[in-house]
């Protein structure tokens, strides 16, 4: 895990740099990039969702550009279990500081975009993300809960509709990711064989550019196509729905 965030925090130096060339230029041609990069945050925590899209929100206005964009995703267990309803998400609602740290995703996408005046658009990136993931577990000798963390690495594909740099662009993404169990916090719980497991996640989105503040609204689906957690009691494989924006306050100034 050590070395994934070590990773991830060399990708943003590198990409920081680039993206503040966006200020040496002018404002018509400061977000016509062929370099297309993103940075992800994350929550399935409603006020950590909040927190994150005022802080992208925030670093959006100061590189002047829409490279951070903010997440909101919440799981759909399905279950292989004799116990009904044995695994539901957690801090979804939770205030305190150890509820927001432990319902956290981070990750950057770095690739290639065209950038024509024609009506259709299409690129290509890399996908780096780290995710921990809370939940609540009720089984037949014991209750509790844990924080998995997996790192994804993988790539996406992109087909874009109507004129770049326009709110009306329609976007349709689809991905593959490989899903890496990093750590398994589950101290409440008296189930040592629960393991978390690798696999193949695909992902499906479409995105729609948005005027003023909330700009590239996004709803997507991520589907792990294997057991992600597996113990006696329990064979898990949920399906993740997500919705994101971007929280763009300058080029709401920039479009009036």
């Amino acid at each position: 895990m050590k070395r994934f965030i070590w990773l991830l925090i060399n990708l943003l130096i590198v990409c920081f740099p680039l993206v503040g060339q966006g200020r040496r230029r002018n404002s018509a041609s400061a977000h016509h990039y062929n370099f297309y990069h993103k940075i992800e945050l994350g929550s399935g925590n409603v006020y950590g969702f909040g927190i994150l899209s005022c802080a992208s929100g925030v670093l959006n206005y100061l590189i002047d550009d829409a490279v951070a964009e903010t997440n909101f995703e919440y799981p759909i267990y399905r279950e292989q279990t004799s116990v009904p309803d044995a695994f539901s998400r957690q801090y979804l609602l939770g205030v305190v500081p150890n509820d927001l740290l432990h319902d956290f995703s981070g990750g950057v996408k770095l690739g290639y975009q065209s950038y024509s005046p024609d009506f259709f658009n299409w690129g290509v990136c890399a996908v780096g993300e780290y995710k921990r993931e809370p939940y609540k577990w009720s089984g037949t000798d014991a209750e509790g809960g844990g924080v998995m963390g997996r790192a994804l690495a993988g790539g996406n594909v992109m087909f874009r509709f109507g004129e770049m740099g326009m709110h009306s662009l329609f976007t349709v993404e689809l991905g593959i990711r490989y899903s890496y169990g990093l750590s398994h916090m589950n101290a409440a719980l008296s189930s040592p064989d629960m393991k978390l497991n690798n696999g193949l996640v695909s992902h499906y989105a479409i995105q729609i550019g948005g005027p003023g503040f909330f700009q590239d609204i996004k709803l997507y689906v991520d589907v792990p196509h294997y057991k992600v957690v597996d113990c006696p009691e329990l064979q898990l494989s949920p399906i993740y729905l997500g919705f994101s924006w971007t929280v763009t306050p300058r080029q709401a100034q920039m479009r009036k």
